[in-house]
């Protein structure tokens, strides 16, 4: 977690404050440079808040981030977006994926987007930092999750893949979208978590089941693209 160098402003204006700080364990100082600074408007440290604008439903349901500090969120309902903000809360651009259901996002750490689209009309997609994308797999596929390894190198998705058909996880090739390494574990894949090894745990549920009738599994699969048992 990196906690970057606090930024002051008024509230309405947006009017720059210098601001110092200082950390003594786990309690942070601010300072400014003259005792005299005031604002009717009210002053903002540090934190920012930035609503989003998806023009169907304005609800938001994936966030990833890059190294740089840009934030990427997916939301609205249908024909989803992918909306990329600076560190500052700025909004950077907007890309509509097409996809009619939810699926997933996942950002490299120079910010290329990758983006999965759920059932039947779904695409697989790679955006550019500056949100053009880069090449696009499309057609009857169910493709619901994203995840990277840790250094963000290995990127593994779950769902159901075109070709061959009823497999639950794969490497996706970063430069190219194609699916290799897959594994079939014969259940939904609802979640995808790696760690630090680039082992990747996997939650799965019985096709067309929900609650306690969906009997989840969870699975961990080597970074080699092993099922560990």
């Amino acid at each position: 977690l990196i906690d970057h160098s606090p930024n002051a402003f008024t509230s309405s204006s947006h009017t720059n404050i210098p601001v110092k700080y200082n950390v003594t364990d786990s309690t942070v100082q601010f300072q400014f440079s003259s005792e005299k600074i005031s604002s009717e408007e009210g002053i903002v440290i540090d934190p920012w808040i930035t609503y989003t604008s998806y023009p169907t439903t304005n609800r938001a349901y994936d966030i990833q981030e890059d190294s740089l500090g840009n934030v990427f969120v997916e939301g609205n309902t249908s024909n989803y977006q992918i909306q990329k903000y600076n560190s500052g809360g700025a909004l950077i651009w907007t890309y509509t994926t097409y996809s009619i259901f939810l699926g997933g996002i996942a950002v490299d750490n120079p910010g290329n987007v990758y983006i999965v689209g759920g059932y039947s009309a779904g695409k697989r997609q790679k955006l550019d930092t500056a949100g053009v994308q880069q090449w696009v797999f499309s057609g009857l596929v169910e493709e619901w999750r994203l995840a990277f390894n840790y250094s963000k190198t290995i990127l593994t998705a779950g769902g159901y893949f075109l070709n061959p058909g009823g497999n639950n996880l794969g490497k996706i090739d970063v430069n190219t979208g194609a699916i290799s390494n897959q594994i079939v574990y014969s259940l939904e894949t609802r979640a995808i978590a790696t760690d630090c090894n680039g082992d990747i745990y996997s939650l799965h549920v019985t096709f067309g089941y929900a609650g306690d009738a969906a009997g989840n599994v969870l699975r961990k699969t080597f970074a080699n693209f092993t099922p560990a048992g």
